[in-house]
């Protein structure tokens, strides 16, 4: 009686042993396929993700370029054949106001003259730098690493996007279209001037 109840409780941990390693199997190959599944689901994902991005850019490029030249559709002279529309995208007026902007370098005119400074490169509070071209006496005035608050005096947009003007007023933006900015006054600004709450100029059509 005790030999066949030590059979039969070794036969009992055989076949325990069978189940649980069937389930330590079923279990790593349950992990392998969950993980192989999810990584090339986010290939899958990333590929269409870049597809589609490629695509609604390609097709709004198109468009904007189709539209800046004219409405050309292939035929060679339909180029710039339609200036009027072409001219619609540029903002018409003058432009005024106060800005304030943070001095990084002061640097020479290469293109005009190497041997003297004509840009000083400014930016916006958090925002990517920019050239700014002042007055010869102006520029001893400013000091790398301040912030300053200029005034515009009014002067006309060139080469300025609608997208930057609205109701009587210009984004600030306007500035990086500037050839030459006229400044009436140039000073230290104030905490309350400096952060992203910076008034807009005006825009007079």
């Amino acid at each position: 009686m005790e030999k066949k109840y030590i059979i039969g409780a070794a036969a009992a941990i055989a076949a325990a042993g069978v189940i649980f390693g069937g389930v330590a199997l079923y279990m790593g190959a349950y992990q392998k396929g969950k993980q192989d599944g999810d990584l090339i689901g986010r290939k899958e994902s990333y590929q269409s993700g870049m597809d589609t991005g490629y695509q609604r850019g390609y097709e709004e490029g198109y468009a904007q370029g189709s539209l800046a030249s004219g409405g050309n559709t292939g035929d060679p002279s339909s180029v710039g054949g339609n200036a009027s529309e072409s001219q619609s995208l540029y903002a018409e007026g003058d432009f005024s106001g106060q800005f304030t902007v943070t001095v990084h370098e002061i640097l020479p005119g290469y293109a005009l003259d190497p041997t003297k400074d004509m840009f000083a490169a400014v930016s916006f509070f958090q925002n990517t730098p920019f050239l700014l071209r002042l007055e010869p006496e102006q520029l001893p005035m400013l000091e790398t690493g301040k912030t300053y608050t200029m005034t515009l005096a009014p002067q006309p947009l060139v080469g300025v996007p609608k997208c930057y003007v609205y109701d009587g007023a210009a984004s600030p933006e306007v500035l990086r279209f500037c050839a030459h900015a006229d400044i009436s006054e140039i000073r230290l600004a104030t905490e309350a001037e400096t952060g992203l709450d910076m008034p807009d100029l005006v825009y007079t059509e």
